[in-house]
């Protein structure tokens, strides 16, 4: 298969740290791959992020695995329990992720997997240092109480980094609405 010129574009993939080819099959920059790691420009411009906030050094030299050991003493919960900043950030002793798993008591697991309500959070207030979330809100039913809870489990000075998806080529779409 040959990729085209328009659906590719060369740059530094911050959780490989190569300098590489993102294509994007769809013409869609924000899902485009690294042609290294496979990660999503998406999860490259969050590790971008967190290296720009956490690294030690300079960040337009340092990638997401190449700072782990700037993270080792913070805490971090990730909405996502797979994926390339999963893989390096499972491996920090500070790291919780979770799923969202319906037929799961909240704060449960299944299959190794925490279950997490966003809604309804089961970690104490001010448990983490940074919270993550990648294409999550536009899932939820009440985005306003998951903000608010998001903001409960952030310790003072915390961040949340967050993505949310777009396409200015569609209109929005209601897909859920909370019942009472």
């Amino acid at each position: 298969t040959t990729k085209s010129s328009t659906n590719a574009f060369q740059q530094k993939c911050f959780i490989c740290g190569e300098v590489t080819q993102f294509y994007s099959p769809e013409g869609n920059p924000r899902e485009a791959r690294c042609a290294n790691c496979r990660a999503s420009k998406r999860n490259s411009d969050v590790a971008q992020v967190i290296a720009s906030l956490y690294s030690k050094e300079n960040v337009a030299i340092q990638s997401l695995d190449r700072i782990l050991s700037d993270l080792y003493e913070f805490s971090i919960y990730e909405a996502s329990a797979s994926g390339p900043i999963h893989d390096l950030l499972s491996k920090l002793p500070g790291y919780v992720s979770s799923e969202y798993l319906p037929h799961v008591p909240n704060g449960g697991y299944q299959n190794g997997i925490r279950c997490e309500d966003l809604m309804e959070l089961t970690f104490p207030d001010n448990s983490f240092d940074i919270v993550i979330t990648q294409e999550v809100l536009e899932h939820v039913s009440d985005p306003i109480a998951t903000l608010k809870e998001i903001k409960r489990v952030l310790k003072p000075n915390g961040h949340y980094i967050f993505t949310v998806p777009f396409n200015f080529a569609h209109n929005t779409v209601t897909r859920s609405r909370q019942t009472q």
